[in-house]
């Protein structure tokens, strides 16, 4: 990922973690695909360190993140302590970034690593609702005579009769949600052939929405069966956190 001009200056040299991302993770990429870049770094001290608090993290309004887009090239990098919320928060798409295959991670510091190798920390019974919720956006209305005159992805609706990216992301959600609950962890090309099916239109909406049925019905049944905590264990989040910032900064 080539930073563009008006990239924080310290960012280049203070990424700890990069990754491909999407259907590059995936394993569903195409020709046509765009490559999505996600990442965390960890800013000068003074980007971090308020009076009381971490900022980004115990206040979670504070922005900070740089987001960067192109035609064929897109690409988000967070503040370590935002990145480490949004963790806790069990948000399906930053959650993901440490989940990549290998082949995916570009650059992963000792401290970037520490995060990957302690992803189990951020996992509770809060990712649940999160995963399903996001999952039930992609899938909601595929069907419908409005959905189609409203999405920007028309030409799929046309042709296939249904959007096939956003059904591909349903789907893909859930699996990534049992899995989660089944095993602690999770592998971001599970299904994938069957995956492509469904972003090829190969797959009629009906099947969709059987295989739907089918996946959320699994996953309340994870969801009974899982061993994860209620909550995430905020304090023992924390401590990572300091950790990586104390050994960072010295």
């Amino acid at each position: 990922m080539k930073l563009n001009e008006n990239a924080p200056k310290f960012l280049e040299k203070n990424i700890h973690y990069l990754v491909k991302g999407g259907s590059q993770a995936y394993g569903l990429a195409t020709p046509e695909s765009d490559t999505d870049y996600y990442g965390w770094c960890i800013p000068p001290r003074e980007y971090v360190f308020g009076d009381k608090e971490i900022k980004g993290f115990d206040d979670p309004k504070v922005f900070s993140q740089y987001i960067q887009k192109g035609d064929a090239e897109e690409g988000t990098i967070w503040n370590l302590t935002r990145f480490f919320f949004l963790c806790s928060q069990c948000n399906p798409n930053v959650l993901e970034t440490l989940y990549v295959p290998a082949e995916c991670v570009l650059r992963a510091t000792k401290l970037g690593s520490w995060a990957r190798d302690n992803r189990h920390i951020f996992l509770s019974r809060e990712l649940i609702p999160r995963f399903k919720g996001y999952a039930f956006s992609q899938i909601v209305g595929l069907g419908n005579e409005n959905y189609k005159s409203t999405s920007k992805r028309f030409p799929l609706i046309q042709k296939f009769g249904y959007d096939t990216k956003n059904a591909a992301c349903a789907l893909r959600l859930l699996d990534e949600c049992e899995q989660l609950l089944k095993t602690g962890s999770m592998s971001l090309r599970n299904n994938s052939e069957y995956l492509r099916q469904v972003r090829a239109g190969e797959i009629p909406l009906r099947e969709i929405k059987a295989e739907w049925d089918r996946r959320e019905e699994a996953v309340n049944r994870a969801a009974r069966e899982t061993t994860l905590p209620e909550k995430p264990d905020h304090k023992l989040i924390r401590l990572n956190l300091m950790a990586i910032l104390e050994r960072c900064y010295g």
